[in-house]
């Protein structure tokens, strides 16, 4: 717990810092401390992207990136002590009830993290993407060795550098820190609320977002990508609403780097970038100062994620299925590349790739709603949301932000439908669109309060395990004298061995005990489970391979010759 917390500070320093750089090179004035701090969440991954490109994210890194710092904070003084005076005051500015409940919050979210994680996408593909990172940067057609590892994003990248891979793989908990920052931000606004100092409603919505949490700790012992999405993204939200009341460059540029950070961290946030573009098309006389702003930021972005899935997958337009003439060397097999589409098309519909394919689109969409179990109610509560949200903000003075948000979440849901229907891809709307609709029945401060009270027992009870006997915190059941000082380690299966698997020119680490099909854990590198390749090799012929004796030089799919 206790290097979770010495970590969480070195990381706010670094972020708050990068994030006065960023302010100073876009010609941001002013911005909430909150938002620096997303500003230097984009500085940092932007940094970090490029550098691999060339070289992993190790010490040299380190001593680069705290020489930016250093550099920065001295150049900038007055700016460095003033962002966090601010923060200061945004605590101590609050009712005597939330500061209860956001300190509960942090030891709460402390706990959490220094337990075991326990998504199953950290155990396939979480970890050996951070290692990669830490280890070697990017790597050429490294899809090829794990079909997931294609989706290593700029958050690996982030939480890479703030883990310290090199020197520890305990660290793995950078989203309950942002969780802990967007917390404080809701908690903020909630304050001018409930104490008649800003009655504006938007400020309800937003300041609900604790309510939320229970939802939101179920990623933060883990480096998902979903939960920077939630939180950087009702950030997003948040700025749009308040742009229609107050109107400044300032914020819509703040808008479009939310936008371009969510772009580096998930392909499915694509759709957001009609927010900003809707927003900066109204704001005359502007429109061509934010509309050329908005490309250099744009250009840039692009061009790392281009470049990023060039050299990890071979495929530049990734995750979308390659166009033959942009198809590189050492991109999937097309055999291979068409069934991983289908496999994440029939999961995000709750069914097996056979079934999905002898099945109709009205078939798919009745199954995902009816018979795809605990899925399938709460699929049905997130589209019962959707439902019943015009219904409320149709009423309320700045409707036309509310608007635009709601047409962009229904566009990424109908792209989600096309494609992967998962949950957790439009979860952040969902989120969202409850705290609009709890705005809408808890206006009073008492009831808020209560409301607030009652979601931290929720969460609190979250971390207990189900078990008939007499429950103990799952955290705590993992909490030793040791963790209190150093956290679980970055894998809930710490107890697997690994044997060596060689196969060609390349020698992989496969779990010697895990039935995970997909998991590697934290196997060394190169890892790959004996499950999956004896399955790539049974129906698709294929085995990943060194290009060269080199790791750094990557991977490529290699055809077995009967």
């Amino acid at each position: 717990m206790l290097l979770i917390l010495l970590s969480y500070c070195y990381t706010l320093v670094i972020l708050g810092i990068v994030g006065i750089g960023v302010n100073k090179l876009l010609g941001i004035q002013k911005s909430h401390p909150i938002q620096t701090i997303a500003h230097g969440i984009f500085g940092v991954i932007l940094f970090g992207l490029f550098w691999t490109i060339v070289s992993s994210l190790n010490i040299r890194f380190h001593l680069t990136l705290i020489s930016i710092v250093i550099l920065l904070a001295i150049k900038y003084k007055q700016e460095v002590i003033t962002l966090y005076q601010n923060a200061f005051t945004s605590f101590f500015q609050l009712n005597t009830i939330f500061k209860v409940l956001f300190l509960i919050t942090i030891i709460l979210v402390i706990l959490k993290c220094s337990g075991p994680p326990t998504l199953p996408d950290n155990e396939s593909y979480y970890i050996q993407s951070i290692k990669w990172f830490t280890n070697y940067g990017m790597v050429t057609g490294l899809i090829n060795l794990h079909p997931f590892l294609g989706q290593a994003s700029g958050w690996h990248a982030l939480q890479s550098i703030f883990g310290f891979g090199f020197v520890t793989n305990n660290l793995n908990d950078l989203n309950g820190l942002l969780l802990i920052l967007i917390n404080l931000f809701a908690l903020e606004k909630l304050n001018l609320y409930v104490n008649n100092q800003n009655k504006r409603y938007y400020n309800l919505v937003v300041g609900l977002w604790p309510i939320t949490n229970v939802v939101g700790f179920m990623f933060i012992a883990s480096p998902s990508t979903d939960l920077p999405i939630y939180t950087l993204g009702v950030l997003l939200l948040y700025l749009a609403l308040f742009f229609e009341d107050l109107p400044s460059i300032d914020v819509l540029k703040s808008i479009w780097i939310l936008t371009a950070t969510l772009w580096l961290i998930k392909a499915t946030t694509f759709w957001f970038i009609i927010i900003p573009l809707i927003l900066t098309i109204k704001f005359r006389p502007h429109t061509k100062k934010i509309i050329k702003f908005a490309l250099v930021l744009l250009i840039v972005t692009t061009s790392i994620l281009i470049v990023k899935n060039i050299i990890i997958t071979g495929n530049p337009i990734y995750p979308l299925t390659t166009i033959k003439t942009l198809k590189t060397s050492w991109a999937l097999p097309t055999s291979v590349e068409g069934y991983l589409f289908q496999y994440l098309k029939s999961y995000g519909y709750g069914l097996t790739p056979n079934t999905y394919n002898t099945s109709n689109s009205l078939q798919h969409i009745i199954h995902w709603l009816t018979n795809n179990g605990i899925d399938s109610i709460l699929n049905l509560m997130a589209l019962t949301t959707f439902l019943l949200t015009p219904l409320v903000y149709r009423k309320l003075k700045q409707k036309q932000a509310l608007s635009l948000i709601y047409i962009v979440a229904v566009v990424q849901l109908f792209t989600l439908l096309i494609t992967s229907p998962q949950l957790r891809f439009y979860l952040g709307f969902v989120l969202f669109f409850t705290c609009l609709l709890a705005a809408k029945l808890f206006k009073h401060k008492k009831a808020i309060i209560t409301l607030l009270v009652v979601s931290i027992i929720f969460t609190s009870l979250s971390m207990l395990p189900v078990t008939k006997q007499l429950p103990i915190p799952n955290s705590l059941k993992n909490i030793s004298w040791r963790t209190i000082i150093i956290p679980h380690e970055n894998t809930n299966e710490n107890q697997i061995t690994y044997k060596k698997i060689k196969e060609g020119n390349t020698v992989f680490y496969s779990p010697a005990t895990s039935d995970f099909f997909w998991g590697t854990h934290n196997a060394p590198l190169p890892a790959l489970n004996k499950q999956q390749l004896d399955y790539f090799k049974k129906y698709f012929k294929t085995i990943p391979q060194q290009r060269t004796n080199n790791l750094k030089d990557g991977f490529i799919s290699k055809k077995i010759i009967p």
